[in-house]
This record gives C-alpha cells, structure tokens and sequence, in this order.
C-alpha cells in the first residue's frame, strides 16, 4: 500500500476509536487533549517511518481524525 493509503487508514481507525474512549474520559477539556496528543504522536511516528515532511501526515488522515474523533464522541457521549 502507498504511505498515503496507510496514514489514512490508521487515522480512520483511531479516531473512531478514540472518539468512543473519550467517553469514559469525564472532561470534555481532557479527552480534546488526550485525543490531540494521540494525533500528534501517530503523526510523528509515521512521518518517521516514511520519511516525509511534517506536514505529510496532517494532509493525509490528520484532519480527517479530528472529524472522525469529534463525530464518534459526541454519538457516543448521546448513547451513553
């Protein structure tokens, strides 16, 4: 699979993940920050596993995350 098709993938999947353990966390404030530091690490990780610029991982799923993250809680914080 190509680096872009890989990044994406792993945001998908973690920001819906993220999104329904960010409501067992009972501060809004704290799960935005855990789910921010989250990102920002997978991000620095696959920017060194593909060697590619800092910005290469916020165009490809990064953006995307934050959107998935925010929809699942806010479905899951409904559910719950």
């Amino acid at each position: 699979m190509k680096p872009e098709n890989v990044s994406f993938t792993i945001f998908v999947i973690l920001g819906i993940l993220m999104g329904f353990v960010s409501v067992l966390i009972n501060s809004g404030k704290i799960a935005f920050l855990v789910a921010f530091f989250v990102m920002l690490i997978v991000g620095k990780i696959l920017e060194k596993v593909y060697n590619e610029k800092p910005s290469w991982w916020l165009k490809n799923g990064g953006i995307l995350y934050f959107l998935l993250w925010l929809v699942f809680w806010i479905f899951s914080y409904n559910l719950w």
